[in-house]
């Protein structure tokens, strides 16, 4: 009797045993496939994070560039119209107040684009707060002088320029330094793009494909690279 309580005890035992070893593995596959499956999601979240960011940094460099261009060539436009006899018409002159204008309000859609993209992905892209507002810091400093090269600008072109009359070449002088000015902000700015960029990809893809992409190296350390805290 004693023998066949033994055998009946020992047999539920294993039993219980193997149930719950059985429910262990379980639950642990259970939460190694929650867990892989978060991975899962959290990466296809930074992956299309990132691609969706870089695009609109994209969008804003192109803006942003054509701005760039514009006051590039404005100075010698002008120097070259003063150098010849004859009348010639520069597309850049015809009211470049209003032109400068223009392409800023489009430089800086797509920049506010871009920075409303971020808040609204922010607790995927968190690890670059600062270098977003570094990013908004350096909006603000164009804004600001923007608003007084076009004033600037206008008093040149309606005062100067349609009446005829040729600047001096001290007045010349002072155009041109006015917008390497202006246009510095924009060249920081546009750098700040390409820094943005490089971190983005540096920091979701380069594990993956093996290869991160170089950070800029400025020759004056005043110029400031943003990098990822």
């Amino acid at each position: 009797m004693w023998t066949n309580i033994i055998g009946w005890s020992l047999s539920v035992s294993i039993a219980i045993i193997g149930w719950w070893i059985a429910i262990t593995n379980l639950n642990k596959q259970h939460r190694r496939n929650l867990e892989l499956d978060n991975q899962k999601f959290v990466r296809d979240m930074q992956i299309k994070t990132a691609d969706e960011a870089i695009r609109l940094l994209t969008k804003s460099r192109e803006s942003l560039g054509e701005l760039n261009l514009y006051l590039m060539l404005l100075p010698g436009d002008l120097r070259m119209k003063y150098a010849v006899d004859f009348d010639i018409t520069i597309n850049r002159w015809e009211k470049p107040n209003e032109q400068i204008l223009q392409l800023w309000d489009n430089s800086s859609r797509a920049i506010l684009e871009f920075t409303y993209f971020f808040e609204s992905r922010e607790v995927v892209l968190n690890q670059f707060t600062e270098m977003k507002q570094v990013y908004l810091d350096q909006l603000g400093e164009i804004r600001k002088i923007v608003s007084m090269y076009s004033e600037y600008l206008g008093t040149i072109y309606y005062s100067k320029y349609l009446s005829g009359e040729v600047l001096s070449e001290e007045e010349m002088s002072i155009f041109e330094t006015k917008t390497n000015e202006f246009n510095e902000y924009v060249y920081d700015f546009l750098a700040y793009i390409h820094d943005f960029i490089v971190e983005l990809q540096n920091t979701f893809w380069s594990n993956s494909f093996g290869y991160s992409i170089p950070v800029r190296q400025p020759t004056d350390p005043k110029y400031k690279v943003l990098r990822v805290k």
